[in-house]
């Protein structure tokens, strides 16, 4: 088992769009399919908040979040 991480870039984040492949906590890269919310948080680092596809058929919906300059650790069985 390895452990992958992301460090999402300010642009990453602010031009995140519906349809985009992001990394999921299990190291795989799921669809964007609704961006719920998103701006700057109080400290001024851009963040989104989403729905990816998730599951064997990729029917099912995950709620995930990025952020501007943190990690997005996931785990690889690999």
């Amino acid at each position: 088992m390895k452990t992958i991480s992301k460090v999402p870039t300010r642009t990453e984040v602010e031009n995140l769009q519906v349809g985009d492949l992001v990394m999921n906590c299990f190291g795989e890269y799921k669809t964007v399919t609704s961006i719920l919310s998103g701006g700057d948080d109080v400290n001024g680092k851009a963040y989104k908040v989403f729905y990816q596809q998730f599951g064997a058929h990729e029917t099912t919906l995950m709620s995930h979040s990025i952020k501007e300059g943190e990690k997005i650790l996931t785990v690889s069985g690999e």
